[in-house]
């Protein structure tokens, strides 16, 4: 006879498995901190790659009083306004990343647990079905 509370609970985890479980793998794999940090690691190479593409966008915007400016300029206030202007750019890039990945990680959490819930239904009912069988 087939149970239809655990044909439910296996057709929730089979949805699970072959939509998401991919995406939300690595929240049980690691700790929150782990997980923020990897992926802050990861978006310090791609934001100092958006910084250089905006600030040679910016020359090239600009090419003419760059290369107006080009003889009698004051590198090394360029260079400082250059490296605080990255700093700031960084800061609220990583601060961001930690925030969306925080956020992420307690939903994946979540789902999770949903998924660990299916199971554990399931589980209680093939228990129960093997306590009526004895």
């Amino acid at each position: 006879m087939v149970n239809e509370d655990r044909v439910k609970e296996f057709f929730q985890m089979a949805v699970f498995d072959q939509r998401e479980e991919a995406r939300y793998r690595q929240m049980g794999e690691y700790y929150k901190s782990d997980y923020v940090g990897k992926e802050l690691v990861k978006s310090a190479f791609t934001g100092t790659f958006a910084f250089l593409l905006i600030a040679v966008f910016q020359v090239l915007g600009s090419m003419e009083t760059f290369l107006d400016k080009l003889n009698d300029a004051d590198w090394m206030g360029y260079l400082v306004r250059i490296g605080l202007a990255y700093a700031g750019f960084m800061a609220v890039y990583l601060l961001i990343t930690s925030l969306v990945y925080r956020v992420r990680y307690r939903y994946g959490r979540k789902q999770l647990r949903k998924y660990y819930g299916h199971l554990k239904n399931v589980n209680r009912e093939y228990e129960r079905e093997t306590k009526l069988k004895s």
